[in-house]
């Protein structure tokens, strides 16, 4: 599957528990055809998939993904999973799927948990969204 095809299939679908990290799982074992990884990303939130990726070598060498540094490289690319710090109103940080930069920031195709969580809002699903570098901690690619 492309990733034209999995937005098409899952825009404004609640993918999994509508979480985030549900909609990143669901992308690499579609699109990546990577074997999710459960136990990352769920204890501690989305921003572990950067922070405890590293530590968990037998998990790295199964995934077939790439961590890049935001401090060390130059930017993410269209399909890369891009990794968010946690912020003062969200603790568990946050991973989206790359689509372009543009003049106001990033366009990624993501799913917020965050915004389900609260009683007033209903489950919004998988949309468009736009990000700024500021939280950006890393982002994630597949191998070649």
């Amino acid at each position: 599957m492309k990733l034209h095809e999995f937005i098409n299939l899952n825009l404004g679908k609640v993918v999994r528990d509508g979480q985030c990290v549900a909609l990143f799982r669901e992308y690499i074992q579609d699109v990546w055809k990577v074997r999710p990884f459960e136990g990352l990303g769920t204890d501690g939130g989305a921003q572990d998939l950067f922070y405890r990726h590293s530590s968990l070598p037998e998990q790295s060498k199964q995934s077939d993904l790439i961590v890049y540094d935001v401090t060390i490289n130059n930017r993410p690319q269209y399909g890369d999973a891009v990794i968010f710090s946690a912020s003062a109103t969200n603790q568990w940080g946050h991973v989206a799927i790359f689509l372009c930069d543009t003049s106001n920031g990033m366009l990624v195709f993501e799913q917020s948990g965050i915004a389900a969580m609260n009683k007033d809002t209903d489950r919004m699903g998988a949309k468009f969204g736009l990000w700024g570098d500021e939280r950006l901690l890393s982002w994630l690619r597949k191998k070649e």
